[in-house]
């Protein structure tokens, strides 16, 4: 297995075991090697944020609810992993504030 999908496995199982989040983020791998953080981001691709910050690698993570992906570009290649999130535990009291408000 090569680093660019090493890389996007670790990611996924970052933001997967971070339980909370923001709902998308960015991370450029720069030429440099340093790593660089974004947010809003919505409406561009991969690949023109890689020329527009001169990244060799982007990572693209989004969570859902019940999901989390980590779409990836590098130099022409592109993967996208995608995790289901195990259902959240919830107290007797959250539980019972469900059913009232459900009521």
């Amino acid at each position: 297995m090569d680093a660019f999908l090493r890389d996007a496995e670790q990611i996924l199982e970052t933001a997967v075991a971070a339980q909370s989040g923001p709902a998308e983020h960015l991370i450029a791998v720069l030429r440099s090697g340093s790593l660089r953080m974004l947010s809003e981001v919505t409406g561009w691709s991969l690949s023109a944020l890689a020329m527009e910050y001169g990244a060799s690698a982007v990572y693209r993570v989004i969570r859902r609810a019940s999901q989390v992906r980590v779409e990836a570009w590098s130099l022409g290649r592109t993967c996208t992993l995608t995790r289901e999130l195990p259902a959240r535990a919830f107290s007797a009291h959250q539980f019972a504030m469900r059913l009232l408000q459900a009521a």
